[in-house]
């Protein structure tokens, strides 16, 4: 297996032989390493914005994951209150059956 590292620039930490070319940086994305060609300088402006803007695309790809698990969590909870709701209304028609039979039975001993 091979393992690689990265700084905290983003780019790789050991020979600078093994990487892809001297114009290349990684840069850690949210689900996977991506390789940005530069055409200038690691420092550059179009590096930074670049850098910053994939930043926040990662902020909001993990905001999208958690909404979507609390949407997840709605759900569940939703269904839950719903069998509880039926749970009750089942409840509810046995008392009914309930009292109807005594209420007949009460009827016909007194008549």
């Amino acid at each position: 297996m091979v393992t690689r590292q990265f700084g905290p620039t983003g780019l790789e930490i050991g020979d600078p032989a093994s990487r892809p070319g001297p114009d290349w940086t990684a840069v850690l994305a949210a689900y996977s390493t991506v390789f940005i060609p530069l055409s200038s300088s690691l420092y550059s402006d179009t590096a930074l914005s670049f850098f910053l803007w994939l930043k926040q695309m990662k902020e909001l790809e993990q905001e999208k994951d958690v909404l979507l698990a609390g949407l997840d969590v709605v759900e569940q909870a939703k269904e839950w209150y719903q069998s509880q709701i039926r749970n009750v209304a089942e409840k509810q028609r046995l008392v009914g059956q309930k009292s109807h039979r005594m209420v007949r039975e009460n009827v016909t001993c007194s008549l």
